[in-house]
């Protein structure tokens, strides 16, 4: 949402796509990306990931200000696209780093050419909870292995699983 990792990987010199739904938090983003003058380093696109171009109404977590999910009864109205259109053009794609509040596993679907031409690998917020109470790690895991992904989860403290493409497949 502000642009932590967006904004180190950028002073570390790599070209960024920042993507935000929220137009509250896509300010703030930019803001921080303007503050340290990354401007030529960092795209935002404001836009939530999914695995087709639709549109979903979005809730804003008022009590901590920095999450939002896809809700039926949410108040913002928001675009969602794939991966693959809004990486579309780019020569390459090495990393994809996701905290999408239990949407990773729409928006893995909807990278499969970026996995295809690129294979990016992942770090992949996964502490979430599906629709039926489980967390989110074992089905991003399982997606990612079906495409020809190693898995890890860890880092306890925030769920994330890691993603690299075997060598073998």
């Amino acid at each position: 949402y502000p642009g932590e990792f967006s904004i180190y990987a950028a002073k570390n010199g790599a070209d960024v796509i920042a993507v935000e739904p929220d137009p509250h938090n896509a300010d703030e983003l930019r803001e921080n990306i303007e503050l340290n003058n990354l401007e030529d380093k960092v795209d935002v696109v404001e836009k939530g990931l999914w695995n087709q171009k639709d549109t979903k109404k979005m809730e804003r977590d008022v009590q901590f200000g920095l999450g939002s999910q896809i809700k039926d009864k949410g108040k913002l109205t928001i675009e969602l696209d794939t991966l693959d259109n809004i990486c579309s053009g780019r020569d390459s794609v090495d990393l994809v780093k996701m905290d999408i509040e239990g949407a990773e596993m729409k928006a893995l679907k909807g990278a499969k050419e970026i996995i295809n031409e690129s294979a990016p690998e992942f770090a992949i917020a996964t502490y979430h909870v599906d629709e039926e109470g489980e967390k989110t790690c074992f089905e991003v895991e399982e997606i990612l292995e079906n495409m020809g992904y190693r898995t890890e989860t860890g880092y306890k403290r925030h769920l994330t699983t890691y993603g690299e493409k075997n060598s073998d497949k």
